[in-house]
């Protein structure tokens, strides 16, 4: 199955569609780590990613969502924006960890972060909810909107920031299957051409491909 792309908006995601970017996402399941703000920005100096973005995921956030969700019902489409819309949450914890790191709310503000050597954080929660064809489902959860965002230009590259090491280099389901990405991801992700991953709780910070 792949993922439809029919219905998106090109104005607002203009920037996305001309420019190849590299889209990190950073793992919510990081966000209990101390020392967080040095070893994200070690990494990404080190790295030197062409135009980052950085997207944090809804962690306990989301969690919560979920759990509610599980209490009461919420149904589908309640519940995929709640957890949407944690990520507004997050992306503004993760930009406040640090004078470097900018907070994003769309897309047309990237080119001035990145001018001014600036480390976007997206906001990615009304980009998502707006404008892509992801389904309103638990399935979905920040690592498919990172892959939808990376996919929206064949060069962009995809890295995940995670808690945990990339272990025999599984396939796309059998990752999805593990829990290491959500299960909506495969479908996403299939076509992107870039895609790496960095257990950022390792001793030795490094990037592998996948």
């Amino acid at each position: 199955m792949a993922l439809d792309l029919s219905t998106i908006n090109p104005n607002m995601l203009s920037i996305l569609h001309e420019i190849p970017v590299t889209v990190i996402k950073l793992g919510g399941s990081l966000f209990d780590l101390p020392d967080l703000e040095s070893r994200l920005l070690s990494f990404l100096d080190e790295q030197a990613f062409a135009r980052p973005i950085i997207l944090p995921g809804g962690g306990r956030f989301a969690d919560e969502v979920r759990r509610l969700d599980d209490l009461c019902g919420l149904g589908n489409p309640l519940a995929h924006e709640l957890g949407v819309r944690t990520l507004s949450l997050t992306a503004r914890l993760v930009a406040g960890l640090s004078p470097r790191f900018q907070l994003a709310t769309s897309p047309d503000q990237l080119s001035s972060n990145w001018e001014a050597d600036l480390l976007p954080v997206l906001d990615v929660a009304e980009l998502t909810l707006q404008h892509s064809p992801l389904p309103a489902s638990w399935d979905v959860t920040s690592d498919s909107i990172a892959a939808w965002i990376c996919s929206l230009h064949k060069d962009s590259q995809l890295v995940l920031v995670k808690s945990v090491p990339l272990a025999d280099s599984p396939s796309l389901s059998e990752a999805a299957n593990l829990g290491l990405v959500d299960g909506y991801f495969p479908v996403v992700a299939d076509s992107l051409q870039h895609l790496s991953w960095c257990n950022l709780r390792d001793k030795d910070l490094h990037l592998e491909s996948w």
